[in-house]
């Protein structure tokens, strides 16, 4: 039972984990994004 709420809270974490990188990356992406495309009229 222990090892089942273990692994149950790491792959929680690891999906909350890959879910904030991606926010990121995406916000980051899009603000790069505008800036290149507001250089370019």
């Amino acid at each position: 039972m222990l090892e089942f709420i273990i692994v149950a809270s790491m792959m929680i974490l690891t999906v909350s984990i890959l879910a904030v990188l991606l926010y990121t990356f995406k916000e980051n992406s899009s603000r790069v994004l505008y800036l290149v495309g507001s250089e370019y009229p």
